[in-house]
């Protein structure tokens, strides 16, 4: 069974108390019992209340093809911000098109998202070079790539953005908010967000060294012994959960979700994807983005709810995996690097796949970002489970309206149809056009996160909302609970006024 906080530690509840809500909204409404009372529960197999689902592996859940390959790195969205990336840069390649489309676009949202464009915008005013641009970079502590930073420099689109520098949302407040959230990430593992392994040398504080993934940490010469693998898992556990983490959960090590091939996009070395060892576990680890900060989506308030979670998930993932280095067992951390994050999120008992792809999980809905530390050390692995989400968004298709990018798929069920060069295919689901997400992000030049604001398990943690993601779970209800959700107020996106609202409210309150 996979854990949360509990309220004694800092926030979140266990599965058992999430079903007690169910059973007792009535009397929880009347307030017989509060969610702080109901949040020291941490134990306990929730399942047996019939709501949250167990299943054996994730092909009980999801269609698998017998023909599913693993992912190349490759064709990860970031990695065609390289230069080194020889199928963006090759006029032959029948995705070449798309692929050029992608690069300038997430060129525009990385400029903007981390700052770059300000410093640009002041370079290119004075007349100065690209060499002079790459030192005001490391200057202002943006250090970035240069083979990254030479398609930024050269993308003339993102002039256009030149003139957004005054809009609320946008201050050097602002921006000094996103930049302090992103920072530990951006100085011990940067680009690890844009796939970057901890294989390779990192560019970190202007230089080509180590970060907080690196694979070269060796194990403890003595080896501790645990006295079943119940202990080992339970002490994991807990670890995970002081060090940093918000939810947890162990997969099995499955082949499958390991990219087939790494990319490196600072010097183009694209090579087999080999694990330093063989694992027999992976530790996924779920960290929730602050509700009211990305509810101000676009903006650097909402980048930063984002970034702080990475900073989070470098801190937590080389802790627990340094944790374990020091009981004598090899263990490696990644963020979004290495492995497809969602189906281990899903195989560790997080959450279930949904429409927008985002895991969803059962205590924060789509708001949860996810790592992972693979080690050789043998644990007991949670089941995959559902509480309903596939069957809510079947009828939901929320975040497919808000999209402005046209992204998700309004098909009412699952398929194997892919719609980008990005996507990798041999799983019945919701494919993204990807592609268009991403142009979307260059124009405006920062992450939208429109579907996760609609999005009905979108909620704090409090229980009249609860007791709402209960709804979803039943066919006669889940049309009730569409309906509550647009009559509270929930369930849009912002506009620019409201943006500008939201983001003066947030700074106002404590």
């Amino acid at each position: 069974m996979n854990e949360t906080k509990g309220k004694g530690e800092r926030k979140g509840i266990s599965r058992r108390s999430f079903m007690k809500l169910a059973v007792a909204g009535p009397f929880v409404a009347a307030g017989t019992a509060s969610a702080a009372d109901l949040g020291k529960s941490k134990s306990a197999r929730s399942a047996t209340l019939g709501l949250l689902k167990e299943h054996e592996s994730i092909d009980h859940i999801y269609e698998i093809s017998p023909d599913y390959k693993p992912f190349d790195q490759i064709n990860l969205l970031f990695s065609n911000m390289s230069s080194f990336n020889r199928r963006t840069n090759d006029p032959t390649d029948p995705d070449y098109k798309e692929r050029q489309e992608i690069r300038n676009a997430f060129g525009m949202y990385v400029a903007k998202a981390d700052g770059i464009v300000e410093i640009m915008r002041a370079v290119k005013l004075a007349g100065k070079s690209f060499d002079e641009f790459l030192a005001a970079l490391g200057s202002h502590s943006i250090p970035f790539p240069p083979p990254v930073a030479k398609v930024l420099w050269e993308n003339e689109k993102i002039e256009h953005l030149f003139e957004r520098a005054e809009e609320k949302g946008w201050s050097q407040l602002d921006y000094a908010f996103e930049n302090a959230g992103w920072s530990v990430d951006h100085f011990g593992a940067r680009l690890s967000e844009g796939g970057v392994s901890g294989r390779f040398k990192h560019f970190v504080g202007g230089e080509m060294r180590d970060g907080l993934y690196a694979w070269n940490r060796p194990p403890w010469p003595t080896v501790y012994q645990f006295k079943d693998r119940e202990e080992a898992t339970r002490i994991v556990k807990k670890a995970s959960l002081f060090l940093g983490a918000d939810v947890v959960g162990i997969a099995p090590y499955d082949q499958r979700w390991v990219w087939k091939k790494r990319f490196n996009i600072y010097d183009g070395t694209h090579e087999e994807n080999t694990l330093p060892f063989e694992p027999k576990s992976v530790i996924v680890f779920g960290f929730e983005m602050d509700y009211e900060a990305y509810k101000t989506t676009p903006s650097a308030i909402g980048d930063a709810a984002a970034g702080i979670c990475y900073s989070k998930m470098a801190v937590t993932g080389h802790s627990v995996a340094e944790f374990i280095r020091k009981l004598g067992y090899q263990a490696i951390a990644c963020g979004n690097d290495t492995a497809s994050s969602v189906p281990l999120g899903i195989q560790a008992g997080l959450g279930e796949g949904s429409r927008m792809g985002p895991l969803i999980n059962p205590f924060f809905g789509p708001r949860i970002r996810l790592s992972k530390v693979f080690t050789e050390l043998e644990l007991i692995s949670d089941k995959p489970i559902t509480f309903g989400v596939k069957e809510f968004c079947m009828t939901c298709k929320k975040c497919a309206n808000a999209c402005p990018a046209g992204a998700i798929s309004f098909d009412d069920k699952p398929s194997f149809t892919v719609h980008s060069c990005v996507s990798n295919p041999g799983i019945a689901k919701w494919y993204l056009k990807a592609d268009s997400c991403v142009r979307w992000w260059g124009e405006i030049g920062s992450d939208c996160g429109h579907c996760i604001t609609v999005c009905p398990y979108n909620k704090p943690d409090l229980w009249p909302h609860r007791i709402a993601k209960v709804a979803t779970h039943f066919p006669g209800t889940r049309r009730l609970a569409m309906a509550l959700d647009d009559a509270f107020g929930y369930g849009k996106f912002y506009g620019t006024p409201e943006n500008a609202k939201l983001i003066e409210d947030y700074w106002k309150r404590l």
